[in-house]
């Protein structure tokens, strides 16, 4: 949580009273709502100066801007003074609508069914077929290979998740990159990323959208929409279940044949990448008992497993 006095900053820039701006979340715990005088609630995600890359995140804005133009259901970005990105002497931040829709909870029927499933689909289709019709800015978004975690060594690891990293970095260096099937993704689209408006899916949170490939984008997806059910005849009834869907979605906007080849190997690669990702940046510390036991868990599964599903899907 950012210091007091540089929440005092965003207040007076934004307009708004120091008690109706409060902390919501997010990884890095930068993500706040604000009620500002004459407009509906906003998301403020609030970065620090030397650590956050200004272009990185106003490249992020305008790629989510483009989005919104397109016709994409996504929580818009917010202009304030002709500006998207708004920089205070330490910190810098930017502005969204907030989105009043529903949360999703995987054990409510009523929205966690087929009808969401291939909804969610749909959603990344099009994202991803504006993806390819997109023709480019000054500041494009990353690729995969220049995130910080691939310029690590991470002597830390267990030998052989270590290992498995290194075999995924090489196959993910191996595999052919056109427009098709190569391009922006959302990065993180699993379901605590989607508010459900009018019965519409809106997307959320970009910050890790990137240059990959779209078949990541899916597996994301499958990944951790599966990793809700843990018995095993269950899952895999799930699973089936859930990539029909998703896939019928999908279909119904753009193509799956450059999709269905990679996505067996992008789930299992999405389940190293998750526990790579927090292993590196989680502070063990501040974990609990259960958080603590999950990573256990994961890491385990890695070890002992060549896939995270234990069976491929069609």
């Amino acid at each position: 949580m950012a210091p007091e006095e540089v929440l005092l900053e965003v207040c007076d820039y934004i307009g708004c009273d120091r008690s109706e701006l409060h902390i919501i979340g997010g990884y890095d715990l930068n993500v706040y709502e604000a009620a500002i005088v004459g407009r509906s609630p906003v998301i403020i995600k609030l970065y620090e100066h030397g650590i956050h890359n200004t272009a990185h995140i106003q490249s992020e804005v305008e790629w989510v801007q483009y989005l919104h133009e397109y016709g994409i259901p996504v929580a818009a970005p917010l202009s304030l003074r002709g500006q998207l990105v708004h920089s205070l002497p330490t910190h810098f931040f930017t502005i969204y609508e907030k989105i009043l829709g529903q949360r999703i909870q995987f054990h409510d029927e009523q929205v966690w069914n087929e009808r969401l499933f291939k909804d969610w689909g749909a959603a990344l289709a099009q994202m991803h077929a504006a993806s390819e019709a997109y023709d480019g800015s000054p500041l494009v978004r990353p690729h995969w290979k220049e995130h910080a975690l691939y310029q690590r060594e991470h002597h830390q690891l267990d030998p052989t998740v270590r290992s498995k990293w290194e075999q995924y970095c090489n196959w993910l260096s191996e595999q052919t990159v056109t427009p098709a099937e190569y391009g922006i993704v959302h990065g993180d689209l699993h379901q605590g990323n989607l508010l459900i408006k009018q019965n519409t899916p809106v997307i959320i949170d970009f910050g890790d959208s990137e240059y990959h490939w779209y078949a990541y984008d899916v597996a994301i997806a499958i990944y951790h929409a599966v990793s809700t059910v843990q018995a095993p005849e269950e899952r895999r009834n799930f699973a089936e279940r859930f990539h029909d869907a998703m896939m019928e979605g999908y279909a119904s906007h753009r193509s799956t044949r450059l999709i269905t080849p990679r996505l067996n190997d992008f789930i299992d690669f999405r389940h190293v990448f998750s526990y790579v990702y927090h292993h590196t940046y989680a502070d063990f510390s501040k974990l609990t008992d259960q958080q603590v036991l999950f990573m256990q868990n994961m890491k385990q599964s890695i070890v002992q497993q060549d896939h995270y599903l234990g069976f491929a899907l069609a």
